[in-house]
């Protein structure tokens, strides 16, 4: 097991005693031969994710890297997911049925890789869109990455309701 995947082991335990869950962990090397690790983490209970949160497991990642006795430069990175959140898994989609996403498929389907939508449902593996009044059934083991569109109109009226 690699040093990363222990300090993801590691951080992933304690992450259950803090009510958090760890949705992404991500680790590459550059070009002098650091690395960047990169955790997004939220609420296990889908409550708000707030700083404190993400500040309780940078301290831990920093902990950790120090007993690790790394031998190179470690750029660490702990954060939420974000108003354009990548969904990771089904339950996911299931959570923000009816938000608009974008979606890169690992293969090419109909002589697409990208489909952009409106999530109508979620049927075990099976992701459907509605996009252009067009109906979309896409595998999840088939998607490489995805992630909400955010829907600026609607946000930009709550941030003008909370400054009056």
């Amino acid at each position: 097991m690699s040093i990363f995947n222990q300090m993801h082991e590691f951080l992933a335990k304690e992450c259950d005693g803090l009510n958090l869950k760890i949705l992404k962990f991500s680790t590459w090397h550059t070009e002098n031969n650091n690395v960047n690790v990169d955790i997004i983490v939220e609420k296990a209970d889908l409550q708000p994710t707030d700083l404190s949160d993400c500040s309780k497991i940078n301290k831990l990642a920093l902990l950790w890297l120090k007993n690790a006795n790394m031998n190179r430069r470690t750029n660490l990175s702990v954060r939420v997911p974000g108003i354009d959140r990548e969904l990771f898994n089904p339950q996911d989609f299931e959570r923000f049925a009816g938000q608009q996403v974008q979606i890169e498929l690992k293969e090419l389907i109909n002589n697409r890789k990208r489909y952009k939508g409106f999530i109508k449902f979620v049927k075990y593996d099976l992701i459907t869109l509605e996009s252009n009044s067009e109906i979309i059934e896409l595998d999840w083991n088939l998607i490489e990455k995805a992630s909400i569109v955010p829907d600026w109109d609607k946000i930009m009226k709550k941030v003008k309701v909370k400054n009056k």
